[in-house]
């Protein structure tokens, strides 16, 4: 809901601040630390699912919590995607003006979008549930993600913001389910092509020679990103073993984060040695974030013995607040009566 969806943004807009920070103690320009912060501030859904499924801690809470911040994290990776495509157009440089220019064009777009999705996909899945075998319904379903994406791509956006978006439409109509499973075999093709294709992208000795960058970047990810999901979390109410729990397994980024270095090196605003660098980071957040995530218990655990008084009497006082709050609207029945039509509106 809500709550989660705003500590997801917090949380990557703290991640955002800390490698700005990182990029100006390493010299580095504020376009270059622009492109490092969209790297390092999104989690790949992807990697975070499988580790989750694979250590088994799915089920859990934090599990569950480190997911749900790493799926509306793509949600933050196609808003950046825009931004640094129209950093990308304005040859490196842009105004607080012009960016706010491509959010509110963004926006637009988006709403525009899902609103006619909404209207014509769900009429257009009954409509073909009932006529079309599902080889037919396939090749349609197919056809309407390209489409769409190439639509995003021509009004000067990236091509995962189209299906991203038709994700998202399919997901609110009753044929969710049958579309998941039709696409389950194709997703798995598409996901091996992905990982295959960037790792032919890289030359293996631009990662030996750019090894201590990425090794000195990943530890600050491993520490950073963490600090910064627990931080989201903890606002929005979240006891700080989940969170921090939580921030350990949504570590690792992926293939937005790929997207991101190549859309920067292949425009020639940053150097080339930001798509080795994004593909290390992943490599070693991928494999630490395992072995981090089966001894989170213990690992939260002395962490919350080593917590100053202060904080854990601040947290403890403002999560009773929220509970407090939460109480107060739950018996408010004009809150209950009304909160689903604000919603629609």
């Amino acid at each position: 809901g809500l709550p989660l969806l705003a500590a997801a943004f917090l949380g990557a807009t703290a991640m955002y601040y800390l490698s700005r920070l990182l990029a100006a103690a390493l010299g580095w320009s504020a376009t270059e630390g622009l492109f490092l912060a969209g790297m390092l501030m999104i989690s790949s859904s992807a990697i975070v699912g499988k580790i989750l499924h694979e250590t088994g801690l799915n089920h859990e809470r934090a599990g569950q919590l480190a997911l749900g911040v790493s799926v509306l994290e793509d949600v933050v990776a196609v808003v950046m995607l825009a931004l640094l495509e129209s950093v990308v157009q304005l040859g490196g440089g842009g105004h607080a003006s012009e960016l706010g220019t491509t959010v509110l064009h963004l926006g637009a777009f988006v709403a525009m979008v899902g609103v006619a999705g909404l209207i014509l996909v769900p009429w257009l899945l009954k409509k073909m549930s009932i006529t079309m075998d599902e080889e037919l319904q396939t090749l349609g379903l197919a056809a309407l993600l390209f489409g769409l994406a190439i639509l995003a791509q021509k009004a000067g956006y990236s091509l995962a913001l189209g299906s991203f978006l038709l994700g998202i439409i399919v997901a609110e109509t009753p044929h969710r389910h049958q579309v998941e499973r039709t696409f389950e075999g194709m997703r798995d093709v598409f996901s091996a092509v992905f990982f295959v294709a960037i790792g032919m992208q890289i030359d293996v000795r631009e990662l030996v020679q750019s090894s201590g960058l990425i090794l000195g970047v990943a530890a600050f990810t491993l520490l950073a990103r963490p600090l910064a999901v627990t931080t989201g979390l903890s606002i929005i109410g979240v006891p700080a073993s989940d969170g921090l729990r939580a921030g350990l397994m949504a570590a690792p980024i992926g293939e937005f984060s790929f997207v991101i270095a190549q859309l920067g090196v292949g425009a020639a605003v940053v150097p080339t040695r930001f798509y080795p660098l994004a593909v290390g980071v992943s490599l070693v957040t991928t494999f630490v974030t395992p072995f981090v995530a089966r001894r989170s218990n213990r690992l939260v655990a002395a962490l919350l013995r080593r917590e100053p008084g202060w904080l854990a009497d601040w947290l403890r006082y403002y999560q009773d607040w929220l509970d407090r709050l939460m109480r107060q609207r739950k018996r408010s029945p004009l809150w209950q009566m009304s909160r689903k039509r604000l919603a629609q509106i």
